[in-house]
């Protein structure tokens, strides 16, 4: 076993006793019904998927490689951070147990009683972040008008929603239902006869190489946006020059170079120049500009 191996076990062994994993499987929380009453093998199975996601790795877990990719190219331990859903408890889970920063996180809910169950109408998944020990409420990435007619959710079924981790660290996602509700109500209104709630195990948000390509992307969309001007009888406002691209780009003339400096400070604090590979790019001198029809041109 590597060093990184043994430190990501002790780590998400840590962060589970933590976080009150003491669940098998997904956990139910707040009244619910799962319990557990074996921690030992509880730790074993969080030790078993530690090593088999640094197993899954293609390098031995060396930083850089992209565990975020697709699922025809990540291995198939890495695919899903559950075993298969259990009977008489409601579960969540995730499709995967380490994610990079900025991408999608799919969370599916298992109905596993003998009744329907009912879920929030508009956003069904909550996340929660691991913040000076305790876990802490971040809301839905779904903003809502309202909160809709309670969606039902018929036992043995499942109901999947896609949201997003937005900072590095520990993460979970929690999800109110309810049963024995009224049909077509919202949930707040609906009348259950007991409200419960289920949160997945623990997953992790990492700098991935696919991290650093949406930080590219952003920061090309920066610079577009930086070379809009306003045009000014005798005064010319595309003076700036910044590079095009990152990690390299030729000079471009621009209003506010200002509109950069976040990206290229997370590019920086996450060792993107590590993970991208570099760039050999040879440019002449920018000509100059000015704002012409409020754009930045030569």
């Amino acid at each position: 076993m590597t060093t990184r191996s043994a430190v990501r076990i002790g780590w998400i062994i840590a962060v589970s006793a933590l976080a009150g994993c003491t669940s098998r499987l997904p956990l139910v929380e707040d009244g619910g019904v799962a319990t557990d009453q074996g921690g030992g093998a509880d730790l074993a199975l969080r030790a078993d998927l530690a090593v088999r996601v640094d197993r899954g790795t293609a390098d031995g877990g060396a930083p850089g490689v992209d565990r975020g990719a697709t699922d025809a190219q990540a291995p198939a331990d890495l695919r899903r951070a559950d075993a298969s859903p259990p009977s008489g408890l409601v579960t969540v889970t995730t499709d995967r147990l380490i994610y990079a920063l900025y991408s999608e996180t799919v969370g599916t809910v298992h109905n596993g009683l003998k009744e329907p169950i009912y879920l929030p109408g508009c956003a069904v998944l909550d996340r929660q972040h691991l913040q000076g020990g305790a876990w802490q409420d971040r809301g839905p990435t779904i903003m809502c008008g309202w909160e809709g007619v309670a969606r039902k959710v018929e036992p043995g079924s499942t109901l999947t929603e896609t949201t997003s981790l937005s900072e590095l660290g520990m993460w979970r996602l929690k999800v109110v239902y309810g049963t024995g509700c009224a049909p077509n109500k919202p949930l707040s209104g609906a009348g259950c006869a007991r409200t419960d709630t289920a949160v997945s195990p623990p997953v992790e948000v990492e700098v991935q190489t696919s991290t650093c390509e949406f930080l590219q992307r952003e920061y090309q969309s920066k610079v577009q946006q930086a070379r809009r001007c306003v045009a000014k009888v005798g005064s010319n406002s595309c003076l700036d020059t910044v590079q095009g691209g990152l990690p390299c780009g030729c000079p471009v003339y621009v209003a506010n170079q200002a509109l950069m400096k976040p990206t290229i400070d997370k590019w920086s604090s996450f060792g993107c120049a590590q993970l991208v590979p570099p760039c050999a790019v040879k440019c002449a001198p920018p000509a100059p500009a000015s704002c012409v029809q409020g754009i930045c041109t030569p």
